[in-house]
C-alpha cells in the first residue's frame, strides 16, 4: 500500500537526523527508504503503532519555504529534536521568514554553523505544549513537548529495534 502525502499543515516523516537522509550507515538501517520506493506497512519492523507518519508542522507564508519542503518526493519532518524545540528549523536552498514570530524559530542555511543537519525542520504546532502526529497505524495522538527525546527519535525509525514504553 502506497500513501500519498498532499496538503498541510501534516506532512510525511524523513528521518530522525536530517531531511537530506541518512547520515551514515547506521542510521540508513533506521528508515531505508527515505529516499527512493515507498515504505511498505510490511518494512515497518518497529511496529505500526510505534511509528510515525505525520506531524504538524509551521507552514511558512509567501516565500517562506517551511511545511512546503519537496526534497525526496515529500514534504517532511525530522525528529532530531523534540516536538516545538527551541533549535531552529534550517532551510537550504530556499528560505524562511526569521521575522515572523509565529513561526519562529528558523534560519537559512547560509546563517546557520556548518553542521551535516543544514536542511531540518522540527514538528511544530501553534498548540500549547505539544503537537498532533498521526502513527502508521492510522492512530492520532497528542504528543507533549516534554516528551523523552530518546522516546520521540524511537517513534521516528521504521527498523530501529528500540523497546518503546508508553507515550
Amino acid at each position: 500500500m502506497t500513501i500519498p502525502f498532499q496538503g498541510a499543515p501534516f506532512t510525511a516523516y524523513k528521518g530522525s537526523l536530517s531531511d537530506d537522509g541518512p547520515v551514515n550507515a547506521a542510521q540508513a538501517l533506521t528508515f531505508t527508504n527515505v529516499y527512493g520506493s515507498p515504505v511498505r506497512f510490511r518494512d515497518i519492523t518497529d511496529g505500526l503503532t510505534s511509528t510515525l507518519m505525520v506531524s504538524e508542522v509551521r507552514q511558512g507564508q509567501g516565500l517562506d519555504a517551511r511545511g512546503f519542503s519537496w526534497w525526496g518526493g515529500a514534504s517532511g519532518f525530522i525528529t532530531l529534536y523534540g516536538p516545538n524545540a527551541r533549535d531552529p528549523d534550517v532551510m537550504t536552498g530556499a528560505w524562511c521568514n526569521t521575522g515572523n514570530v509565529l513561526n519562529a524559530p528558523c534560519q537559512t542555511a547560509s546563517a546557520a554553523l556548518p553542521s551535516p543537519f543544514n536542511r531540518r525542520q522540527g514538528a511544530r504546532s501553534r498548540h500549547t505544549g505539544g503537537v498532533q502526529a498521526a502513527l502508521c497505524d492510522g492512530s492520532v495522538r497528542f504528543f507533549s513537548d516534554s516528551i523523552s527525546i530518546q522516546l520521540w527519535q524511537a517513534a521516528g525509525t521504521t527498523q530501529g529495534g528500540e523497546v518503546m514504553g508508553e507515550f
